[in-house]
């Protein structure tokens, strides 16, 4: 079994996730890790969608108006009687329409017969005809729009809890506040917020990338350990994982870093010693420490780690040690606790749809 690590591509990947689509990557993340049949696969759960440059009949509207709106998917039998005859030969009736390709639709039809097709229009209380010139007309207009699908890092789920809907003749050259405004009002009407109140504690490490990849990695490492590892052992692997993997990043110190924690010029040659000490301890910790052979490492090794670390902070000021984490963001054993608790939460009990609001 491979080695997770915490600059794995798929944790660094976490780290990138863009704004519009983070909350469907998060998604995609939680559900994937929830499936417990090996027979499952998130594939079988995700949103099918239709090319982002096919038309399909339900794009095509013959009319909109505040008393209804009318789709071609909706009247092909009306207009192609011959189309009806042939789907009950074939026992096609009640087949949908709406998601068919408009070059498709117009291949089946070729040479058929049209039938023009008289409707009310609420809005003039007049019937009107539609024609076959003016389909054609209307189908060349309707070609000119984009038709766009939002592409995302992660693809999107096929969950009860989504509310996806088509926006027509969206006009993107308003003004992005008047935009936002309309999206925010298709949301209030068709949209109702199920956002559990009594965990809203957790989305400030969900919507933290950084924090997310580590409540990740904190998961999975513990899930790949085997049963015979004790859980405190495993812990302070992850622990020391995190802290070089935090460090790697950082060089040791220069005057400016030093100044702002206010340290004096005789403890900035120490610190740093114990800095590239703890680097060349932690990197060999990382090469060596799997979770199979971490219990056979001697317990100094560890020590070794703990008291560096204890030596550098008895270097520094108490008022400014806090100041001083961003060089040596060394995580807690409660906190990693918490990680794992947290991604309990959305994977193992199925809350990940709480983040659908």
């Amino acid at each position: 079994m491979k080695t997770i690590k915490r600059d794995d591509s798929n944790y660094l990947e976490i780290e990138n996730f863009e704004e519009f689509e983070y909350t469907n990557n998060v998604l995609y993340e939680l559900f994937k890790r929830s499936l417990i049949d090996e027979d499952d696969s998130i594939e079988n759960h995700l949103l099918e969608k239709i090319d982002n440059k096919k038309l399909i009949l339900k794009d095509v509207v013959l009319y909109d108006t505040v008393n209804g709106k009318l789709t071609l998917d909706e009247v092909v039998y009306n207009i192609y009687p011959e189309l009806y005859d042939e789907d009950v030969i074939r026992n096609n009736i009640g087949f949908d329409y709406s998601l068919m390709p408009v070059n498709e639709f117009l291949n089946k039809t070729d040479g058929m017969d049209y039938n023009d097709f008289v409707y009310k229009d609420l809005s003039s209380n007049s019937y009107k005809k539609f024609t076959e010139i003016g389909l054609e007309e209307l189908l060349e207009r309707v070609s000119l729009h984009k038709k766009i699908t939002i592409q995302h890092k992660k693809k999107q789920l096929n969950l009860e809890q989504n509310n996806f809907i088509d926006i027509y003749n969206l006009n993107l050259a308003l003004p992005d506040n008047e935009l936002l405004h309309y999206i925010k009002k298709l949301k209030k009407l068709h949209f109702k917020d199920n956002l559990l109140t009594d965990k809203r504690k957790y989305l400030s490490y969900i919507y933290n990338n950084k924090k997310l990849a580590d409540i990740l990695y904190v998961y999975d490492k513990v899930k790949s350990k085997r049963l015979s590892i004790k859980s405190d052992v495993t812990m302070r692997k992850i622990q020391f994982d995190l802290l070089y993997y935090r460090r790697e990043s950082i060089s040791i110190l220069d005057s400016e870093d030093f100044t702002k924690c206010k340290i004096s010029k005789e403890n900035e040659e120490p610190i740093n010693k114990n800095l590239e000490k703890l680097f060349y301890l932690l990197k060999g910790f990382d090469a060596h420490a799997t979770l199979d052979d971490l219990e056979l490492l001697e317990m100094e090794d560890v020590q070794e780690i703990k008291d560096t670390i204890d030596e550098i902070y008895s270097l520094i000021d108490d008022k400014y040690k806090n100041k001083f984490i961003k060089y040596l963001p060394f995580v807690s054993l409660k906190t990693i606790y918490n990680y794992l608790n947290i991604a309990k939460y959305y994977i193992d009990e199925k809350n990940y749809t709480s983040l659908l609001n």
